[in-house]
Order: structure tokens, then C-alpha cells, then sequence
């Protein structure tokens, strides 16, 4: 995931503002004359593969373009009054903006619209940040985005959720929403594994993985030369073994499933019917893994990639657990599932004690420290598979929460 190159702050609530430089402003255009501008959201209009909201170090880049008609009558001005603008989010949703490229975010950093109320101009948002996107170095060329073809991390997958935002307004408004949505296709397979070990590997072959798009128009269209494998993202989160990846929307194809199991043989699926992935669209597949597996089929059912009740989450019980010298390395503290990917449990702590978190009550998948051995709370800590015990010296109650999606693991006293 590309982010900005500048210091993070933290501005409150969901406002954000940003500035244009003063080499940039006709004397028409100066802070004394324009009309200060916030660009605002609401939960339910950002959309990520993730959830429904942007995460902390998310960036988006933003351009306001004014129309022909205000060039022909002021040729000082640029087509782009902010070009490719980076806005990062920071801790609690925050958004910061280091607008006028000084490296500092100041009470110099505002947001300004063009001075003459008569003109309507296009404001576009794109995620995920690419600084090379400058709109004034890509006058009338097509912007490019690739996914990833490796999907199999959380940063990697997430940054292959390429979404546009776009809307229209002249400077009578104060306050601006943008409406992002999401422009490519998200498949999710679930496995139903009868063969008694795990997999360790889920692909796609013979799909797309680019697009091109107008930045002023939002059309997008998939190139077809790019034309090749992607590797899904494990789901660390479900009893059953769930992947998803994000691919170009691209009509009439029949892509080639293949999974790989720990003991390393290889089952390939091939789809009955060419298939149709549309723009912003979920798609779903189910398999079943046995010695006899040859095809499968997506279902027909699709959803629209969009924040509503399909995401609203209630906690429910998971098969990770806790378990350390507190309970004598006995019966797990199981965990709820309290959002997509992220567990929780309390422990009554007395004084020295050590502890992990395990999956289904064994040791086949465990997460402990990446590095080093002591913890304590009020911060959270990078875990691996197989990492160290967790050392704490702490006497009342905790609660232990293992993040699937970063591979974290926080603790806070209760």
C-alpha cells in the first residue's frame, strides 16, 4: 500500500483541509477573495475491501479540475486547482494533508476554492496514493493500476481495492462529501476441506489484473494483455477455509482454480461456464477438496461491494483461545470474534505470567511474539506463528486481543 511521505496528524473529527500554494494563485484567487472549503464523510461512503471505513495510514490522492469554460475566460489559471493532493488518515479517522509540499502539516495547510462562484468544477478522489499520478504530467493520457498478483498478504490485498470517488459543485459550498466506490472485482471462495490437512496456497489463473481509467470521467477499462495468476488472501478468521482476492472486471472467461495443500500436491478446478466480473461487484465460490475434485462452478448470486448490512458484524464465538501459566498451560480462554478478523478475551492475571494465543486448542497454529518476550499493558505487539511466549507481570484482569488482519496481539488492563 503506497502512503504519503510526510509527517502524520491528527485532525479533528472527520474534517480535513489542505492548501494551495501562492505561486499557484492569481491575485483573483487569494485567500482575501475564496471561499475556505472541507471535504467530508460519512462512514457508509468509504468502502474498502477491508470493512466500511479507510484504516489508520490509508492514503488518497485528490483533484479539483475547473472547467473549459473558466480557462477560456482567465487563461492564468490551471486545469487542475488541486492536483493529485495526498490526504493520509491517522489514528480514529482523522485525515491530514501536507497540501503545499513543505513537509509539514501547519495552519498554513487550507483548503481554497477558485474565487469566481460562476464556474462548476469536477472533484475527483483515487485509492489507493500514487505520487506519480500528477494530473498536469497526464493532460488527455489514461491513468494505469495494477492489483497485486501476490494477494496473500493483508497489506498486498487491501492495496489492490482500487476506488473512485467523483462529484460536482461550484464554490457556494462550504462542506463536500465524497462518495468512493469500488471499480474493480472481489471473489470469495470457501473450501470445504475432506482432506484432513491443511492448504496452503489458493489461486486464479488465466484472469486480469490491470485497468486503465479517465481520471475525469472515472471510465474504466481493463487491458487485456495483462493477463495472468493471481494468489488469494487467506481469511485467518473462519472454521471453514475461506480466501478472497481482487481481480479486473473482465467478461466471457473462464478462469483456472488451483490450491495446494502442506504436503505440497497440487488440485486444479476449472469452471463449467465462462463467468462475467463485473465493476464493483462480490462474487462467491465453494469447493469441495477431496481426492475426487475436478470443477466447480461460482454461484450466480452477487452482491454489491458496498458498506451496508451485509458487513454489520456481531460478535461471535471463534476457535482461537488463550492459554498460558495463569490456567497451567490447561483449558483455553476462548476468544469472541468482536469484528472481521480480530479476537477478544479476558484473563485474570496474578503477577508473573506467560501466555499465547492458539488456534482450536492446538499447537499447530499459535501466535507469540516476533521478537522479544516481555509485554505489558497499554501496547500492542507484532506475533508470529510459532513466536515466543508472552511474558507479563501484571496482577487483575486483561483483556487480550489478537488482531488476524495485522497479526497483533494488544493488552489492557481492565
Amino acid at each position: 500500500m503506497k502512503k504519503c511521505l510526510f509527517t502524520m496528524v491528527a485532525l479533528a473529527g472527520l474534517l480535513f483541509v489542505a492548501c494551495h500554494t501562492e505561486q499557484e494563485l492569481t491575485p483573483e484567487q487569494s485567500h482575501s477573495t475564496a471561499k475556505a472549503l472541507s471535504l467530508s464523510t460519512a462512514m457508509a461512503d468509504f468502502t474498502r475491501a477491508t470493512d466500511t471505513a479507510f484504516e489508520a495510514g490509508d492514503a488518497f490522492g485528490l483533484y479539483m479540475l475547473l472547467p473549459d469554460a473558466y480557462l477560456e475566460a482567465d487563461p492564468l489559471v490551471k486545469k487542475a486547482h488541486f492536483d493529485n493532493l495526498c490526504f493520509e488518515v491517522a489514528e480514529g479517522g482523522a485525515l491530514s494533508c501536507d497540501a503545499n509540499g513543505d513537509g509539514l502539516i501547519d495552519e498554513l495547510d487550507k483548503l481554497f476554492w477558485y474565487a469566481d462562484e460562476r464556474y462548476t468544477a469536477d472533484l475527483v478522489a483515487y485509492y489507493p496514493y500514487d505520487a506519480e499520478k500528477a494530473y498536469s504530467h497526464a493532460i488527455g493520457e489514461l491513468m494505469s493500476f495494477h492489483v497485486e498478483a501476490d494477494q496473500t498478504s493483508w497489506e498486498n490485498y487491501t492495496a489492490s481495492d482500487l476506488m473512485l470517488a467523483r462529484l460536482q459543485s461550484a464554490p457556494t459550498e462550504e462542506t463536500l462529501t465524497l462518495p468512493f466506490r469500488h471499480q474493480l472485482s472481489k471473489v470469495v471462495v470457501t473450501v470445504n476441506n475432506e482432506l484432513g490437512e491443511e492448504i496452503s496456497d489458493l489461486w486464479f489463473a488465466n484472469v486480469y489484473g490491470a485497468v486503465q481509467y479517465n481520471i475525469e470521467t472515472l471510465d474504466l477499462m481493463t487491458v487485456s494483455k495483462y493477463q495472468g495468476t493471481i494468489r488469494a488472501f487467506r481469511e485467518p478468521t473462519r472454521a471453514t477455509e475461506t480466501f478472497r482476492l481482487i481481480l479486473a472486471p473482465h467478461d466471457n472467461v473462464k478462469p483456472t482454480l488451483m490450491v495446494t495443500t502442506a504436503s505440497e500436491k497440487q488440485y486444479t478446478f476449472h469452471l463449467e461456464q465462462a463467468v462475467a466480473f463485473a465493476s464493483g461487484k462480490q462474487y462467491t465460490a465453494t469447493i469441495t477438496l477431496n481426492s475426487e475434485s475436478t470443477s466447480t462452478e461460482f454461484t450466480p448470486e452477487i452482491t454489491q461491494w458496498v458498506g451496508d448490512e451485509q458487513f454489520v458484524f456481531v460478535p461471535r464465538e471463534s476457535k482461537w483461545g488463550v492459554i498460558g501459566t495463569f490456567n497451567n498451560w490447561g483449558s483455553d480462554v476462548m476468544m469472541t470474534e468482536v469484528a472481521e478478523g480480530i479476537f477478544e478475551a479476558e484473563v485474570e492475571f496474578a503477577g508473573a505470567a506467560e501466555f499465547k494465543v492458539r488456534y482450536n486448542k492446538s499447537w499447530g497454529t499459535n501466535r507469540g511474539l516476533k521478537s522479544g518476550s516481555t509485554v505489558q499493558p497499554g501496547n500492542e505487539y507484532a506475533v508470529s506463528q510459532g513466536g515466543n511466549n508472552l511474558s507479563i507481570n501484571h496482577t487483575g484482569r486483561c483483556k487480550i486481543t489478537y488482531d488476524a488482519n495485522r497479526e497483533v496481539i494488544a493488552i489492557a488492563a481492565l
